[in-house]
């Protein structure tokens, strides 16, 4: 049986994680990339978007036949969705608003936090709990079981604890795949007389931590001068002026399609990534099935690479000091694989193997999603889920706009206030 399934919404999909879901879908899957109606509720007619945090926030694709998938917003007018997260926080707290100078310099810390916001915040968590208690809510799916412990902890806060255990008993983790790189391709790689060729794939020079990635290149280069470095993303002119020596022995890639990144991926031997954090990571997942051994951090903001390569794939650096002794550490790890190519070469095939059939494979992925999918349709909900569920305040106003208005509101808003495309959102409970 064919399943169809609803994705979306379009313009919020990420280009590894989604991407992978539409090069590479289940066989009896047919997905059909949407974008919806966003539903906003606000305390008041004075309320908008970027001056006040929603009440709730969902998604509505209308009625039809179909299962829907959706990425961070709960569902309306359908009987049965799932809905996925890389971060359970952004949507829940932070959200739009969360983009907001207010936000980032006040609300986000509950010490310098004003009661109308954690009125609305702690409104909308209930809010946000109740929808996806709701039947027509099938599972909450998340990439990590680092992230579903989070989910978990979080919902230990929710307003009504039989809503959080409901929600609770719908998390599942569905680890992210991709599409391997042919055997041939990896097995000519490790076994050809070639210099090493060492990667690092960030978007945003400070939160993937761009500055070590060109230092650890120059203790690498000073000492193997035949290693490939490749530096894919952005590098602000005062760190092209700090890294100049280095920057002209490593090819420099700032803007590439993601194509081309999987292209570079399938001929390199190691990923340099020492990133701060990763709500997901689906660059580790691209690297594992391309074949390569991976240098990456383990610890707070970084949980789940001990779920994907305790076994092995990867050095990690422990974050559990100093940040001096973490950045030392990412050296040492580098040079420790360069200096060993046996050992670099079982590490990439050992994330080969995983990527082709086990944790991060897409024949685990498919089945996962397959199951879940046919849940939706043999046994959707006897209602779906409205507006109708939910006590807002009487001077409650709804707001509705389509996802490609959105889209726009967001990009205008963020160029407005200087906000690039990383933003790392924080909200203290």
């Amino acid at each position: 049986m064919r399943l169809p399934v609803i994705l979306g919404a379009a313009f919020e999909l990420h280009t590894g994680l989604h991407g992978s879901l539409t090069d590479t879908p289940p066989s009896n899957v047919d997905y059909d990339v949407r974008n919806g109606i966003h539903t906003f509720v606000f305390a008041s007619a004075s309320h908008s978007l970027f001056s006040a945090q929603a009440l709730l926030e969902c998604t509505d694709y209308g009625a039809g036949p179909e299962v829907v998938h959706s990425t961070k917003w709960p569902v309306l007018n359908r009987r049965a969705w799932i809905i996925d997260y890389d971060n359970f926080a952004y949507p829940v707290f932070c959200s739009h608003y969360g983009l907001t100078p207010a936000y980032r310099e006040r609300e986000a810390r509950r010490a310098t936090r004003t009661p109308a916001f954690a009125y609305q915040t702690r409104t909308r968590f209930a809010n946000m709990t109740r929808a996806l208690a709701h039947p027509s809510c099938k599972r909450v799916l998340t990439y990590t079981a680092a992230e579903a412990r989070a989910i978990e902890s979080w919902l230990e806060g929710a307003p009504d604890a039989r809503l959080a255990a409901a929600v609770a008993s719908k998390v599942m983790v569905v680890s992210p795949a991709c599409q391997t790189t042919d055997a041939a391709v990896v097995a000519r790689k490790w076994s050809a007389a070639e210099p090493m060729r060492v990667v690092f794939c960030g978007r945003g020079f400070e939160a993937k931590r761009g500055d070590w990635a060109l230092t650890g290149f120059q203790h690498l280069l000073q000492r193997h001068a035949d290693v490939r470095c490749t530096y894919i993303g952005d590098i602000p002119a005062a760190a092209r002026a700090r890294h100049a020596p280095v920057l002209r022995r490593v090819e420099v890639l700032e803007q590439i399609p993601h194509d081309r990144v999987l292209e570079i991926f399938s001929r390199a031997h190691l990923l340099f990534h020492p990133a701060e954090n990763e709500s997901v990571g689906a660059v580790l997942v691209e690297a594992a099935a391309a074949g390569m051994c991976v240098v990456t951090a383990t610890g707070t903001g970084m949980e789940q690479t001990r779920d994907w390569f305790d076994g092995g794939g990867a050095l990690l650096v422990e974050r559990n000091g100093a940040e001096n002794d973490e950045e030392r550490g990412f050296y040492r790890a580098l040079l420790t694989l360069a200096d060993d190519p046996g050992l670099a070469r079982q590490h990439g095939l050992f994330n080969y193997e995983m990527a082709r059939t086990g944790q991060l494979s897409l024949a685990r992925r498919d089945a996962a999603l397959s199951t879940v999918y046919s849940e939706c349709i043999e046994r959707p909900a006897e209602t779906s889920l409205d507006l109708d569920v939910f006590d807002f305040p009487a001077a409650a106003v709804v707001h509705r706009t389509d996802s490609r208005s959105l889209a726009r509101q967001r990009l205008e808003y963020r160029q407005q206030v200087g906000i690039g495309y990383q933003l790392d959102l924080v909200f203290e409970r």
